[in-house]
């Protein structure tokens, strides 16, 4: 198991191994919301002035992230500068969520009418996360930044924090992309992550895990990491 609730975080990683088979424009793909149902992602100027006005923001670049624990932990919810490091996380400070991450379950849309479809993972799935960096075949996230490849050469995005309660999210600070992402980080115990993701198939998701989540517009890839 991957520690306590103030131990570490869980992150959901969106799978990125069919990232050179669609080109879709992120508009016209949705994004799963915090209580599991899709939201469509509509404009970069309706995002830019949601984050522009929301005091729990942290608009992260390569040169500085804000981590105020005043800006990223309201009344009532977890104080993210206390619970599972989630502070540090927003900071580009990955060292909580070093060790060994495997998929438990990934979920892709096949464009057939039957919607999302999830299964169970697959074996040799895994995240290499290091103090600095999370990684994931073409995908680095480093310094508040996402970076994938899709066959075109490298695209890095700017990434947006954000304080869910129980988790942090964290979402492209531009959404007129071409491939949109969605990255949340899960201390264990927190949210019941089968309500919150909603997979079908049989397949069940285990809460007292860490767990990274990583969602793509691009066919609407997820993979969800547990820390063992």
């Amino acid at each position: 198991m991957g520690g306590s609730l103030r131990g570490r975080a869980l992150f959901l990683v969106t799978t990125v191994s069919v990232l050179s088979a669609c080109t879709s424009h992120p508009n016209s793909e949705t994004s799963p919301s915090a209580s599991g149902r899709p939201t469509i992602e509509s404009s970069s100027a309706t995002t830019a002035s949601t984050v522009a006005g929301d005091p729990t923001a942290l608009t992260a670049d390569s040169a500085e992230v804000t981590t105020s624990a005043d800006a990223i932990a309201p009344g009532g919810h977890v104080a993210l500068d206390t619970d599972p490091d989630l502070q540090q996380i927003a900071a580009g400070n990955y060292a909580s969520l070093m060790g060994t991450w495997t998929e438990e379950a990934y979920a892709a849309n096949p464009h057939d009418g039957t919607g999302e479809q999830w299964h169970q993972g697959r074996d040799g799935r895994t995240l290499d996360v290091t103090s600095n960096d999370i990684v994931y075949g073409s995908v680095t996230i480093h310094g508040g930044t996402l970076t994938y490849d899709a066959g075109n050469g490298p695209t890095s995005l700017p990434l947006s924090f954000r304080n869910e309660g129980e988790y942090l999210e964290a979402s492209p600070v531009d959404q007129d992309v071409v491939i949109n992402w969605l990255v949340r980080f899960y201390p264990n115990g927190t949210v019941d992550l089968n309500s919150d993701l909603l997979p079908n198939n049989g397949v069940t998701l285990d809460n007292s895990k860490n767990t990274i989540y990583i969602w793509s517009s691009n066919n609407g890839i997820s993979e969800v990491f547990f820390q063992v």
